[in-house]
């Protein structure tokens, strides 16, 4: 496997046709080869405008002799990157970052280095890691990044790998590491609780808004033990004195029993706190 451009050459007494089979494709069309003073060397410089990435078969036709081929693949494109376990500018906590991992591709050639720069807000590098014995066309790498995070900081991930023919793709995830939750806290549920003949048909739950850096929530409601019984959308609760309201939907449930209602407090990073 080569990037280009790639030198061919071909050393022979006579004259010679030269034709290549270009990649998805099962004929030959002629090529152009030229002559090193009037010796019996020929040569070509291949470069990316001449085709497509992919396999080659060039054929040389001296006379006299048998046909000869020259096959190889053509890549001058980087590895395939795909950051899993959050996206680009997420909130994300300690779980999160133990799920960060980079799935890594190439289509012709071998991935031979990975590496990945921690960098904190001042563009500061915080830690390096390193994968260099990936040996295929495909890898994962998952370094541990979480024991080098602090709560409440901004990072940069910058990535970088290389094929074996030296072709490179860089990609970068900013994000904010946050693995406390901060937001409000001692809902106030209604309806209170009680006895009812009709399970109610709704749950609000009521936060005081607080000026905190975690500006978002959601809520979650289940009975204890249960599966949730309604989740609610984002709601911003970083206003000082000031009540946000969620509601959560009961009416599809029925009950001629004692329950104890479970609310949960979940922030953008996935921290919570369940009342």
């Amino acid at each position: 496997t080569y990037t280009t451009p790639v030198n061919l050459t071909y050393e022979s007494g006579g004259e010679v046709g030269f034709s290549v089979s270009y990649p998805d494709s099962d004929s030959f069309d002629s090529l152009d080869f030229e002559r090193e003073n009037n010796s019996d060397i020929y040569y070509r410089n291949f470069g990316s405008a001449d085709n497509q990435n992919g396999d080659y078969i060039f054929r040389a036709n001296a006379s006299g002799e048998e046909a000869e081929d020259l096959e190889l693949t053509i890549d001058t494109n980087g590895p395939s990157i795909s950051v899993q376990g959050f996206s680009d500018d997420e909130r994300i906590n300690s779980d999160n970052a133990e799920n960060f991992e980079l799935e890594l591709s190439d289509e012709y050639s071998t991935i031979s280095n990975v590496e990945v720069v921690l960098e904190d807000s001042d563009n500061d590098e915080v830690e390096t890691y390193e994968k260099d014995d990936c040996g295929s066309d495909e890898c994962t790498f998952s370094p541990d990044i979480q024991g080098d995070l602090n709560h409440g900081n901004e990072y940069t991930l910058d990535i970088s790998v290389t094929d074996e023919v030296g072709n490179t793709n860089t990609d970068e995830a900013d994000f904010y590491y946050d693995n406390q939750y901060e937001a409000g806290s001692s809902p106030d549920v209604s309806p209170s609780p009680g006895v009812f003949e009709e399970a109610p048909g709704e749950f609000n739950v009521a936060l005081q808004g607080d000026n905190d850096e975690e500006s978002e929530v959601k809520v979650i409601c289940r009975y204890e033990g249960a599966e949730e019984i309604d989740e609610t959308g984002f709601e911003d609760v970083s206003v000082d004195d000031t009540t946000v309201d969620f509601t959560c939907d009961n009416s599809d449930f029925g009950m001629e029993r004692k329950e104890t209602l479970e609310t949960e407090m979940v922030d953008r990073a996935g921290n919570s706190e369940t009342y």
